[in-house]
């Protein structure tokens, strides 16, 4: 009889164990809150918080939560109500693949951070490794980019900012002996770069610079290296599982795809990523927040192009 109830007694300890460590795993962690959202003991549901299979939120009417979950899967909720933990859960699982836990932790990190904190203390620290020096628009023709990255994609758009003196600009593409490869002229601050209309290196490396016409400046010259299947495959091959696992049009899944390209040095296409995610999304200031980051850490902040 006494060792029934003993018995008894350990089961009943192993289900309450259990219990309590389920409600103690991570399951989601909140990326992004915009709104009203708290957990039904009425606390606030913040970027950072962590979220157990046995909590349940509530989402406020014109409120957005952006969630991650433990296998790296994102979860947007836009829709007031209240909703189960353990229901959004299985509903990510059902998702989740390995690629998205790979490129998370990025995402997380970016995120989760205090609103605003690093951004202008990452600028200057990235200022003095690489020993650059600001100078003004007009003493010098820069581009929208840091001074080396890698390109994945043939089509590739170049921006930089507008010269009120210049006439037109004109686009320059070279090897790195400086031989020209390619010369175009433009009234825009922009250009679309097609890598399969010009005659590339062996070393597939090009050099690309703007000059502003009708002034008199120096032109900064930018390093773009062009990566290929055969020497970069596991690059392409994540490529290619994040653009059917994240097909569709959400601010996180843009997110995810900005993470995968800044940590590649695919600085055009983490651009894009972040200003789509932030298009989407123009209210949430963890989106906006991570780009800045971003940005800073390319000793590019002062191109941001949102209000700050």
């Amino acid at each position: 009889m006494k060792n029934l109830i003993s018995k008894s007694m350990l089961t009943v300890a192993g289900l309450a164990f259990s219990f309590c460590t389920m409600a103690q795993t991570e399951v989601f962690k909140v990326l992004a809150s915009r709104g009203k959202n708290t957990l039904a003991d009425g606390s606030a549901v913040f970027a950072g918080k962590k979220l157990s299979a046995t909590d349940i939120i509530k989402v406020s009417d014109g409120s957005y939560l952006g969630l991650i979950h433990n296998t790296g899967k994102t979860l947007e909720v836009k829709e007031a109500g209240t909703y189960k933990i353990s229901e959004l859960s299985s509903k990510a699982i059902a998702k989740s693949s390995s690629i998205s836990k790979k490129y998370s932790a990025y995402v997380i990190g970016e995120l989760t951070k205090a609103e605003g904190s690093d951004i202008h203390a990452n600028y200057q620290k990235n200022m003095k490794v690489t020993g650059s020096v600001e100078r003004a628009v007009g003493d010098l023709t820069k581009m929208i980019l840091p001074k080396s990255s890698n390109v994945i994609d043939p089509i590739n758009v170049l921006t930089w900012p507008k010269n009120a003196k210049a006439t037109s600009y004109t686009l320059e593409v070279s090897n790195m002996f400086d031989d020209v490869i390619l010369s175009k002229e433009t009234n825009d601050t922009s250009f679309t770069l097609d890598m399969n209309s010009i005659k590339l290196p062996k070393d597939q490396t090009v050099m690309v610079k703007v000059k502003a016409n009708g002034v008199d400046v120096a032109q900064e010259s930018y390093v773009l290296k062009v990566l290929t299947a055969t020497k970069s495959s596991e690059v392409f091959a994540d490529k290619d599982q994040l653009a059917k696992e994240f097909s569709e049009e959400s601010a996180l899944n843009y997110m995810m795809k900005a993470s995968f390209y800044s940590q590649n040095n695919l600085f055009i296409d983490a651009k894009n990523s972040f200003e789509a995610a932030i298009k989407l999304e123009p209210s949430v200031s963890e989106y906006k927040n991570a780009y800045m980051n971003f940005l800073a850490k390319n000793s590019l902040l002062q191109y941001y192009p949102y209000e700050k």
